[in-house]
């Protein structure tokens, strides 16, 4: 049975995958294997080929519809952390991958004798004699032909490519939906430009009208790069071109909390003085003083508490700025996000000058 079912499965010829259904049952009720059964098989779908093409689209519908079935739901649910990081969670794992297996089971439950009901039928029409009846009403009694698609195979077939299609839409970066074929190669052109410090070409093609908000195929934006980079004056010129400081890449990240993972300390208190937002997450539910507390700057940490920015807030590993403050060993971090914090004009000054 296994040299058969790999003989099978090498076939890559589409009578072969045909006769994949119905090999097993020839095998069960005949007695014959390998070759023989596979040819047998072959000439059972020919008399048959509109209902054995309909039965191998349940069949194989019901696979992929419960493999896609996980990470369609969280699609729709338009979780930002991805299908990937999910299967990572605690019990996580274990349902997204025995579930879709119980749904195969149960789907193969109610399936399952289609393919006996098929391998009767093409032996009828090959004119053997069969002993078997259906308790239902005969053929002779209907009156009209059976459709040459039904309606239920184009359901699962569409099924499928729908669910693949949510998938990727939801998959797609920001940003990258609001490219324009004709613009590629100026916005790589100004990231480039952005990237490697060159100020006067990116200065023209902004000026030449392209956006100080275009982003990449990452949404990453002129502004979250030249803060990663750590051009500061050319961070601050974009920020007075009307630059979004709380624009997010596909990480979720805007160029504060870039600039802070980068250790760009005035950057990130030049972005708090211009206004950005000190309370947005990413997708980790990272947070800014999340971010400087784990790097211990307490400074910044300083400035990002009297804009207010909430001490207590969890990301989703439950963790606070306090708790990553002390895993890290940071004490100056911990002894200011245990008190409270009066305005500190010196310390702001500090560090923006």
């Amino acid at each position: 049975m296994v040299t058969t079912h790999l003989r099978n499965s090498f076939d890559l010829r589409p009578r072969s995958f045909l006769a994949g259904q119905l090999w097993p049952v020839v095998w069960a009720s005949e007695g014959i294997s390998g070759r023989a059964a596979l040819t047998r098989a072959v000439r059972l779908v020919r008399t048959e080929p509109a209902t054995a093409a309909a039965v191998a689209t349940r069949q194989w519908g019901t696979f992929v519809i419960t493999a896609l079935f996980f990470p369609c739901i969280v699609a729709l649910m338009g979780v930002s952390e991805g299908y990937g990081r999910l299967l990572t969670r605690p019990g996580f794992a274990w349902v997204a991958i025995f579930y879709p297996l119980f749904l195969s089971v149960m789907g193969f439950r109610f399936f399952g004798p289609a393919f006996f009901f098929l391998y009767i039928s093409a032996r009828r029409c090959l004119g053997e004699t069969v002993n078997f009846s259906v308790p239902s009403a005969r053929r002779e009694r209907r009156s009209r032909r059976a459709a040459a698609v039904r309606p239920a195979t184009v359901a699962w077939l569409l099924a499928p490519v729908l669910m693949s299609i949510i998938i990727l839409y939801k998959s797609i970066p920001r940003g990258m939906l609001a490219y324009r074929l004709p613009d590629l190669g100026s916005k790589f052109e100004l990231f480039d430009a952005v990237s490697e410090g060159r100020r006067t070409a990116a200065r023209r093609m902004l000026d030449s009208g392209m956006s100080v908000n275009s982003s990449d195929v990452g949404g990453w934006t002129p502004l979250m790069r030249a803060v990663a980079g750590g051009d500061i004056e050319f961070a601050r010129e974009l920020v007075a071109r009307h630059a979004d400081a709380n624009a997010r890449n596909s990480s979720g990240d805007t160029a504060l909390l870039l600039a802070l993972w980068s250790r760009r300390s005035a950057e990130a208190a030049m972005l708090i003085a211009s206004g950005a937002n000190v309370g947005i997450s990413n997708e980790d539910g990272r947070t800014p003083l999340i971010a400087a507390a784990m790097h211990g700057d307490s400074a910044i940490c300083r400035l990002l508490l009297e804009r207010g920015a909430d001490r207590g807030y969890r990301d989703r590993r439950g963790m606070t700025a306090l708790g990553y403050a002390e895993e890290e060993g940071q004490s100056e971090v911990v002894a200011l996000l245990r008190t409270s914090v009066p305005p500190s004009q010196s310390v702001r000054h500090q560090i923006t000058h």
